[in-house]
């Protein structure tokens, strides 16, 4: 959480080491040294990884995806077959509806406040759903209004830029947001925040998952009497 952390009691807790070093040697010699802190820890300490060898973490290699744009028609050629008759072979547009949808919805519109004398904050779980998940080394959250009428005092608090300082302590790339109108939702792209993405990413969380909770936090200025 970073900045955003908070002090409270706890009764348990996880420790997370990830090592990385251009020779494989290096990482075995602190392998086999990780054992040796378990034995001298409180009682009740367990310790496990996804991959062990004879109860100690085994060194893998650390790889990265890359991604590129290819078109259509180089990857697929679907065709029809109705009643065993003739193959008919089916054309692939290049843009879609669903396309051209989120460009034009990515513009900036006006939307009307609700009108009120007093105002609070409150967390955007209050008012809302969210999930997110990774784009390689990109998160993407979607928020989802609990009623249609928060939809406006979310758009006003969501900001890119107030998004961009909220995980500023997690990413180094921008901001971008996209309206979803006909589900009263807002659809967030964070760039180059993920530590690299999937098995790139030392962190505990290298997919994001739980970037969507981290969001919900973030206060909205709502009118006093929806409380």
């Amino acid at each position: 959480y970073g900045p955003h952390a908070s002090n409270f009691p706890l009764r348990e807790a996880i420790a997370r080491v990830a090592v990385t070093h251009p020779q494989s040697k290096a990482l075995d010699l602190f392998s086999r040294e990780s054992r040796a802190a378990g034995v001298s820890w409180a009682p009740g300490t367990t310790a496990g990884s996804a991959l062990t060898l004879n109860g100690r973490p085994a060194v893998e290699p650390r790889y990265r995806l890359f991604a590129c744009l290819l078109e259509k028609s180089l990857l697929v050629a679907p065709s029809v077959v109705m009643d065993g008759g003739v193959r008919q072979m089916v054309a692939i547009g290049m843009a879609s509806a669903a396309v051209k949808f989120a460009v034009r919805e990515h513009a900036e519109v006006d939307t009307d406040m609700p009108r009120a004398d007093q105002w609070t904050d409150v967390p955007l779980l209050r008012l809302a759903y969210a999930r997110s998940g990774d784009k390689g080394n990109n998160s993407n959250i979607a928020v989802f209004a609990r009623e249609p009428r928060f939809l406006p005092c979310i758009e006003a608090a969501l900001q890119p830029e107030v998004i961009r300082r909220w995980f500023g302590h997690l990413m180094q790339g921008k901001v971008e947001r996209y309206r979803i109108p006909t589900l009263h939702a807002l659809n967030f792209m964070l760039y180059e925040s993920l530590d690299g993405g999937g098995p790139t990413s030392l962190r505990t969380d290298p997919l994001g998952k739980g970037m969507a909770q981290m969001m919900l936090e973030i206060p909205v200025r709502v009118p006093a009497d929806w409380l």
